[in-house]
Order: structure tokens, then sequence, then C-alpha cells
């Protein structure tokens, strides 16, 4: 894809984003778009590419939560329920689309080893009618692995999630997936993964004036809980997305409209130009063909 330029630039207003990270960690957050809302992944598993189903409508089969926000990271999930979703991989029924932080180190960005995600918390919309909002955090990372050169990634941890309305604990899930952690510096040299050179660097992170981007694809099969309150996990496969920024502070101006949809973690949208923002993810489509 050619280069898009955002219509409306995303400021972030609540944190530094790097604050409180320890050495050798750095804190991003999840983006959204405005051409993003009411786009669900669609088969590639990637919001933002030109099989997207837009609606916002509850989606098939059970009737999760559209993306309202504009999100690009979301979890989806496999409760056994067929057909699966045709706005999902093939195998996938419900989704949370996601906003939040992710801990990423990047000592092992560079280097290798492992593990390169320290830690996440996130919230979401509603996976199934009933559920109530999404909510997970990494409570252990038990260990993991990460190749800067073929981007692969491993991930061995604990984490806490809402379960309909109550919370339940997952020990020792095991994800896998590809991941990068890209400089500023690098925005310009091709990642080789098609989705970032396409999409991310030259739609978000770019005209955003980010100092980081993050991407991760993993997928796993959550463990049965070990417990919780209000219920249990059951054995389930689960596929999710995670993009991230990271934007050093900036000075705002007394007052700024507020996009309609914009996930408040990423910010406040001054207008630029709203029609052509929206026409982001049609251009993108177009050129990707």
């Amino acid at each position: 894809m050619g280069a898009h330029r955002f219509a409306s630039f995303a400021v972030a207003t609540l944190l530094a984003f790097s604050h409180g990270a320890t050495a050798g960690t750095l804190e991003l957050v999840l983006a959204s778009h405005p051409g993003a809302v009411t786009h669900a992944p669609g088969l590639d598993g990637l919001v933002g590419t030109a099989d997207d189903l837009v609606s916002a409508a509850p989606l098939a089969p059970v009737g999760a939560a559209p993306n309202l926000a504009g999100a690009l990271s979301f979890t989806a999930f496999d409760f056994g329920v067929l057909p699966s979703s045709p706005a999902l991989p093939v195998g996938f029924d419900a989704v949370t689309f996601l906003a939040g932080t992710v801990a990423v180190d990047t000592d092992v960005a560079v280097n290798g080893g492992g593990p390169l995600v320290t830690g996440f918390s996130v919230s979401g919309s509603e996976p199934l009618p009933g559920h109530g909002p999404y909510a997970a955090t990494i409570t252990t990372v038990h260990g993991g692995s990460y190749d800067p050169i073929t981007r692969a990634m491993t991930l061995d941890i604990d984490f806490t999630a809402s379960l309909l309305g109550g919370t339940a604990n997952a020990i020792s899930f095991q994800l896998s997936g590809i991941a990068a952690l890209i400089d500023a510096a690098d925005f310009g040299a091709p990642t080789g993964i098609p989705y970032l050179d396409s999409v991310l660097l030259p739609s978000l992170a770019v005209p955003l004036g980010a100092n980081s981007l993050f991407f991760a694809s993993i997928s796993g099969i959550v463990p049965a809980s070990s417990g919780g309150t209000g219920g249990a996990f059951p054995l389930m496969p689960i596929t999710a997305v995670l993009v991230g920024v990271e934007i050093a502070p900036v000075p705002l101006p007394a007052s700024l409209p507020l996009l309609a949809g914009a996930m408040p973690v990423v910010g406040l949208f001054m207008r630029r130009g709203l029609a052509s923002g929206r026409r982001w993810l049609a251009q993108s489509s177009a050129s990707s063909n």
C-alpha cells in the first residue's frame, strides 16, 4: 500500500506511556483509528485490510459487540458455536475489541531470548450478550522466547480475566506467534510483515508521531482454570492481535472535540477532515489489491 495520512491525529492524553516502567521495559497503549470504527478483522485476523467485515450490528453467531471504538487490537474466542463468525478467522465465533496497555522488554526485542511481553492490562467490548465488559491482566510471566530475526515468539503466563460478571484464573497459558517492536528511526525500513509495512506504519505510527510501534499476533488454548469467582475457563482456543504505540507526552489546548467512538485510553482527536479519515481503510483496501 502507499502511505496514507491520518485525517485525525490521535493525541495521547491519559499518561506518559513509559511512565512507571522498569529499566528495559516499555509500556505502550493499545491503539485505535477512526477509520476502523465498526470494522471486524475478517478471515485474515487483521483490522484494516481488504477482507474486514464492516458492521455496527452485533456480530454473528453469538452476538459479540461491534468495534464501535475503532480498536486495532482484539481477542477472538472459540466457544464452540457453529458456524464460526464471518467477521473472524475460521474457527472463532466471538470477539472482544481491546483497549489498555502492553509492556514489552526492549532488550529482548533487540537481542532475542525471552519473554518479549512482560505484562498487559486490557479491557474490551462484550464478547457475547450478557457477558458484560471484558477485562484481562497478566499476573505472572513464567517464561517465553523471542527471535528478532524471524519475529517468532512464545509466552507462558498466568492471567485473570472477567467471566460472565465474575473472574477466573488461568495457569500456565501457552501462547505463540509473531511480534515486532519498531522504533521511530526504523519506520522507513521494511519489516517483512506486510500488515506493518502497508497499514500500521504509514497509517498509524508515522502520522501519529509515535516513538515506537508494537505488533503481536498470537494464539493458544486457554487451559481449564484453577478457580476464581463467577465461573471457570473452559479449555478454549483463542487468537489475539495487539497493536500498541508509545508517544511522548504533548501539550494540549484547553479543549479538543472528542471523536465519537474513540477509545478514551488512546486519546482525543483533532478534527482535520473527518470524511477523508473515514476513507482510510477504503484506500488501504484498494491499494492492497
